[in-house]
């Protein structure tokens, strides 16, 4: 008989439940995501106008059906809750190796509840969960992947996000930033649409989660594992043939930039700008790779391999010793570049590392600073600001958000929020209080149905 089994984690009691769901109950809602998480989402987290922010709130980490045993671009992990950014039930979904070790730890989802007395982390090992302090590992300085590296160290393992599963916040996430994400092992994966998910982690005194097994075999639950081999090798090899697959593991999802500039979709000034912005050649990927030193990496069991990570050696916008590269997509480079009026590829990659390091969802960060420069233009907010003007304005404000320092404390509250105080609701292009990705639906029809109908803003 198939089950599900979950750890729930009180951490008001320090108390750890083991729970099976049946067979019965899975069939209903397969799934991790829009499934099982939702439904015991909407059935455990209490009705009414509860702040998200409350210890009452709960974090929902699942795994589906065939994470750790499909190699089919499955290891994805999902995150659900209620939203702290527009007060509804949202997810959140990640790539990496955390979903794959979660299952190996014997568990295939994880409920967060309650609120520590202090800083805490979660460790489990072989299906035996413990919390550990994480005062040492708070506020200030601990960035994500500083965090992820301690994490790992204190627990037997090298600084190598492929030899456990980690899941951490970072300062935004810590000052309940209400476009806070969660980064995820192997390498700023990150879940971070959906409107707050590392705050609701944040509000709960919860630093981060390691994850590892060695004993659970994943293979052994299968019905027929033959005929699963067969199925999932056969569909393997069409994905690792197909042409979609070489240009993506060449360029990455980036590869999207002149696609979508070139049918007048891509998104600037706010969702305002009319027409197309001269030349976004600069953050395209074909450009950054062509200048710039670019490792490719893969999630876990992904015949696609299609995650681009660039360098920037040298210049004001160079990466630390101690950064190394950055995790680059699509929507994440429109968002902190073209949305902005920035076509400066350094510029634009460094952003983006702030974002990953500082615990930010990028194309919320790009959406709330394009907020930002539209009501300094119309003189609601005293900055510095405009459309493609001065890089070090831009990343200054990222730090401000992060640490909710200044008028950094409006700005994280998100574009709405920040549209909203200031006046100028009309300014504000999304739904349900969150803005929108990076296409615009006023060339893409499809794109608007898709952002006005669903549970939460979606992306593809």
């Amino acid at each position: 008989m198939t089950v599900f089994r979950i750890l729930r984690v009180d951490l008001s009691r320090e108390h750890f439940t083991e729970e099976v769901i049946k067979e019965d109950l899975l069939k209903k809602f397969l799934g991790g995501r829009g499934g099982l998480a939702a439904y015991l989402a909407l059935k455990e987290i209490p009705r009414g106008g509860i702040d998200p922010l409350d210890p009452s709130n709960k974090l929902f980490i699942f795994s589906g059906p065939l994470s750790g045993i499909a190699t089919i671009s499955s290891s994805r992990i999902n995150v659900t809750t209620r939203s702290p950014l527009n007060g509804v039930y949202t997810h959140s979904n990640a790539g990496g190796n955390f979903s794959y070790w979660l299952r190996r730890s014997g568990y295939d989802g994880l409920i967060i509840e309650g609120k520590a007395d202090e800083p805490v982390y979660l460790v489990i090992k072989d299906g035996e969960p413990k919390l550990k302090p994480a005062k040492h590992i708070w506020g200030g300085k601990w960035t994500g992947g500083a965090s992820t590296k301690i994490i790992l160290e204190e627990n037997g393992f090298p600084p190598d996000e492929t030899k456990a599963g980690v899941a951490v916040i970072g300062p935004a996430g810590e000052n309940l930033v209400k476009i806070s994400g969660i980064r995820f092992s192997d390498y700023e994966r990150f879940a971070g649409r959906g409107g707050g998910v590392g705050a609701v982690m944040g509000s709960k005194l919860l630093k981060g989660i390691l994850v590892w097994g060695g004993t659970r075999d994943l293979s052994k639950e299968l019905v027929d594992r033959a005929k699963f081999m067969k199925v999932n090798t056969d569909i393997v090899k069409r994905i690792a043939t197909h042409d979609t697959t070489k240009v993506l593991h060449k360029y990455g999802t980036n590869v999207l930039m002149n696609i979508i500039q070139s049918i007048g979709a891509l998104p600037h000034y706010n969702f305002g700008g009319t027409g197309k912005l001269k030349d976004v050649t600069p953050v395209s990927e074909e450009y950054i790779k062509d200048h710039y030193p670019t490792e490719v990496h893969g999630c876990y069991n992904c015949p696609i391999g299609c995650t681009q990570m660039p360098i920037i050696k040298s210049g004001p916008f160079k990466f630390s010793v101690t950064e190394k590269y950055v995790k680059q997509e699509y929507e994440n480079t429109w968002s902190l570049g073209p949305n902005i009026g920035i076509t400066d590829p350094e510029a634009d990659l460094k952003y983006q590392k702030l974002a990953n390091e500082l615990g930010l969802d990028t194309i919320s960060l790009g959406n709330t600073l394009a907020m930002a420069v539209e009501l300094a233009k119309n003189g609601k907010l005293n900055l510095d600001v405009d459309w493609g003007g001065d890089p070090g304005a831009i990343e200054y404000l990222i730090y401000k958000i992060a640490y909710r320092d200044g008028v950094g404390d409006d700005l994280a509250e998100g574009d709405y929020r920040l549209a909203v105080k200031y006046g100028m609701p009309q300014l504000f292009s999304g739904s349900r209080g969150q803005g929108l990705p990076a296409y615009d639906p006023r060339a893409l029809k499809g794109f608007a149905i898709a952002y006005y109908t669903a549970n939460r803003v979606v992306t593809t």
